[in-house]
């Protein structure tokens, strides 16, 4: 994405992030991956992310297109990716998402191309321990 005009596409903010990472067999999971994966010392890894999504909007467009996003700018997000090049940069390639918004997932897809899912998720954070459930059609994290 550095290569290309007009990025960022988007703005928000991710509040309280949590990664987690798995080292995985780089061999079977570069089977499910369209692109090189990015080795971290020869290794591959998967990371699951939890994080709430707040006021997301368009680089462009000022107040706004802040407001015509509104029903989508906020909302819970657990996605599980990998590490990838591509011409030679380094990127995302997510392999599972998980939204609290029927409308993003409804609209992610289409618009991004990315693998957005359903998902009851819900979040606590406390001052030495974080909680989380996702309940999704999938099964329950």
């Amino acid at each position: 994405m550095l290569t290309r005009r007009g990025e960022p596409l988007f703005f928000a903010t991710w509040d309280r992030a949590v990664f987690i990472h798995y080292e995985a067999d780089a061999s079977l999971l570069q089977q499910q991956v369209p692109f090189p994966l990015d080795l971290h010392g020869g290794r591959a890894f998967v990371s699951i992310v939890a994080f709430t999504l707040l006021r997301m909007r368009p680089r462009l467009g000022g107040r706004l297109s802040e407001w015509l996003f509104r029903p989508i700018a906020s909302h819970e997000f657990l996605n599980v990716r990998t590490y990838v090049r591509h011409a030679d940069e380094p990127g995302i390639f997510f392999l599972a998402e998980w939204l609290s918004n029927p409308l993003s997932v409804r609209l992610g897809p289409r618009t991004f191309g990315l693998p957005y899912r359903f998902g009851h998720l819900k979040y606590a954070h406390g001052d030495e321990e974080i909680v989380g459930a996702v309940t999704a059609n999938e099964g329950r994290l």
